[in-house]
């Protein structure tokens, strides 16, 4: 039996994707992955494979773009097709779409495992938790499975089914996540649904042990030509006990740099010298909104400014550099708000920042407050393939002008001399224009500041990436 995973190239690895490819390689299952991006002839290598099964991991914008990718797919070979993700987490009912026969829910190892045994067997498999499943022409609704408390008993990534594109097995900026779950019940984040999903099925927090963790990054560091990780949690400093282990660990077998995602309210000193001491080079934090009404009230962040403005400093202090992450276009906000934003990052001295165009994501409590306000009509298909440099389903007097601000953004908080000469320029329709501006400075930023990217590395990408998604429909 072949199991084929498909995805489409987006700069880091596809770690989701990868870690079910690595768990059922590790029960001797014929596992491969494909990108849509970086293969040359997609479709006519999918024939070849031959693949019994193919998978697909989604978020809502994408999602349209892989369920024309397998119709296409379908046309060509007889396989079953199953779709996992945030998008079918939180909207099962895409089960209901033309050609997608299983739909799995929240953590997906143990019901991949499961439902491989069972074709792989000729048993039924309309009962496995986690699916939803659709057999004969009827939907079978499955619960919800307890969590895997032990993160240790997966199997340490293995990177290998992506070495075929240079794309990857050359990249030098590698993520890594060394555990999952959130506690924080922001309500555009789709950890608050989550954590309700799986309320009484185990701890939503669980680590990998330091040593696992470190394990995998001294492998990936070996084979390949690594320079750089970002490790990708949610929040990289909830365990102060954890984080001793993990940087005495780094500084003995790793001793390159890294980045960290973190909450600026729960930073301290010690936090901080233990994340330099083991080489921490960047963190991240979500800044989110400069209005305190915004952000505390509207996405439940619960921090103050003051909070965020101390955390970055005392990074600053250590030498860290600080990134923040910013969404504009929000229900109720308005153009001043936006800037309000760009002060805080300001005054917090914030190394780099970034600026993401709010999208009403499925079952998130902000989603639903957008569609009850009358933002957004519901739907989810409109959704752009990215929150960065996109387009914005939410309707507000002032969308059209955060969108032109959004292009300025990260220039504003570099040189503020220049805000009063942009606050002038997003009066004008030049949406376009901006755009590119934003390019040019987002490629300063990353060859000058940040040092993260080289020439021939841009050019790699730009190569991999020469069909639009718009050329796979029609392949």
């Amino acid at each position: 039996m072949k199991i084929l995973f498909v995805g489409a190239y987006g700069f880091f690895e596809p770690l989701s994707l990868l870690s079910l490819a690595t768990l059922a390689k590790s029960k001797n299952y014929d596992c491969d992955y494909i990108d849509v991006k970086l293969e040359r002839n997609f479709y006519q290598k999918v024939e070849q494979i031959n693949p019994d099964i193919i998978g697909y991991s989604l978020t809502t914008g994408r999602h349209k773009f892989y369920q024309q990718v397998n119709l296409k797919l379908k046309e060509k070979t007889d396989f079953i097709s199953i779709f996992g993700g945030a998008h079918c987490t939180f909207f099962p009912e895409f089960i209901y779409e033309k050609g997608v026969d299983v739909v799995f829910r929240g953590e997906s190892e143990l019901a991949l495992l499961e439902l491989l045994d069972c074709i792989k067997n000729n048993k039924d498999y309309t009962g496995i938790p986690n699916t939803w499943i659709k057999k004969d022409s009827k939907i079978y609704k499955n619960s919800i499975r307890h969590l895997n408390e032990n993160l240790d008993d997966l199997p340490v990534l293995d990177r290998s089914f992506i070495d075929k594109y240079p794309s990857y097995k050359y990249k030098r900026y590698r993520i890594a996540m060394s555990g999952r779950g959130c506690p924080y019940r922001c309500t555009y984040c789709f950890n608050n649904n989550y954590n309700t999903l799986y309320k009484d099925k185990g701890s939503i927090i669980r680590r990998r042990s330091p040593e696992h963790f470190v394990k995998e990054l001294k492998i990936t560091k070996d084979n390949y030509l690594t320079k750089q990780f970002f490790i990708c949690d949610d929040i990289f400093v909830l365990d102060k006990e954890w984080l001793r282990e993990f940087s005495e660990l780094y500084k003995q077998d790793i001793r390159i740099p890294f980045t960290i995602g973190a909450r600026a309210n729960l930073i301290d000193e010690e936090i901080v010298v233990l994340l330099k001491e083991a080489g921490c080079r960047k963190v991240l934090f979500g800044i989110e909104s400069g209005n305190d009404n915004l952000r505390n009230n509207l996405l439940k962040r619960n921090m103050s400014k003051e909070q965020i403005i101390n955390a970055s400093l005392l990074f600053k202090k250590h030498g860290i550099l600080t990134g923040s992450f910013n969404i504009i276009g929000l229900p109720d906000e308005s153009i001043e708000n936006v800037f309000e934003t760009i002060q805080i990052n300001i005054d917090a001295k914030i190394s780099f920042s970034y600026s993401c165009v709010y999208q009403p994501y499925p079952n998130t409590e902000l989603g639903k407050y957008s569609m009850e306000k009358q933002y957004f009509d519901g739907n989810y298909d409109e959704i752009p393939l990215s929150f960065h440099m996109s387009e914005s389903v939410i309707n507000s007097k002032d969308i059209k002008k955060i969108l032109r601000l959004s292009c300025f953004f990260s220039f504003c908080i570099s040189a503020p001399v220049f805000i009063p000469l942009v606050k002038q320029l997003i009066k004008l329709p030049l949406y376009g224009v901006y755009k590119l501006f934003y390019i040019f400075y987002k490629a300063f930023i990353n060859f000058v500041l940040l040092r993260e990217l080289t020439i021939k590395e841009v050019f790699r990408d730009i190569i991999a990436t020469r069909k639009s998604l718009k050329k796979i429909y029609y392949d």
